[in-house]
């Protein structure tokens, strides 16, 4: 062959070799349908399949020894619809504070420990707190127990209540700190509420005058604005 035949095949084999067979994502974008709710996690994680009726997304990370695990769960809640949104931060105190995480680590985790919460830091659009726990995990995939610390946070929207655990074996955690507050920091919810009280209105104190007529056709005006 040609020398610079040669050298042709030789860059053509070259280039095949270096284009990926496959382009992937950094992170993977997920949107569940029924709530609304969107997520996005590491493209190394995999879902797995949901064990409780209210856990939305259940994924886990790539690693066997920290076990790292994010659950994300939804609760319909109607008791605050009443309440005009500058409420919000006394109703986060008063249901979603202290309180709140440690009847949920008595309730969900054997032998749990609040270690530290923090209030007027919900996820998402909503508003709740965050907390940091420790406790022992009985239902592991190896069958043996673990000591394992989370990072959870709840977050009150509209008619729903969002709370969320990422959690690792305890020796771990701090290892997968970072992921898990990126993991958090992309939850987003479907918009239900505006953020102006009142709607997103027109500026009627600028604009023109408006007249509302009973009898358009003969334009008699009951009011106007």
């Amino acid at each position: 062959m040609h020398v610079f035949g040669r050298f042709v095949f030789f860059l053509a084999a070259l280039l095949v070799t270096a284009v990926p067979s496959a382009v992937r994502a950094d992170t993977v974008r997920w949107v569940d349908p029924e709530t609304g709710i969107s997520i996005s996690y590491p493209d190394q994680w995999k879902r797995l399949v949901n064990i409780e009726p209210e856990d939305v997304l259940t994924i886990a990370g790539p690693s066997r020894t920290a076990a790292p695990l994010c659950k994300l769960k939804a609760r319909d809640d109607n008791r605050f619809l009443i309440y005009p949104s500058r409420y919000d931060d006394s109703v986060q105190k008063t249901a979603f504070g202290v309180d709140f995480w440690e009847a949920y680590i008595e309730s969900e985790f054997l032998r749990g420990t609040l270690y530290r919460a923090r209030d007027g830091a919900g996820f998402g659009r909503g508003y709740g707190s965050f907390a940091v726990a420790g406790y022992t995990d009985d239902r592991p995939a190896d069958s043996a127990r673990s000591d394992r610390a989370a990072l959870m946070g709840v977050s009150l929207y509209y008619d729903r209540v969002f709370i969320i655990e990422c959690s690792a074996v305890h020796e771990d955690y701090n290892s997968w700190a970072s992921v898990f507050k990126n993991i958090v920091a992309s939850v987003d919810f479907e918009k239900r509420l505006h953020e102006i009280p009142t709607g997103h209105y027109r500026d009627f104190l600028d604009d023109s005058f408006i007249y509302m007529y009973a009898d358009p056709a003969r334009r008699r005006a009951v009011t106007g604005y």
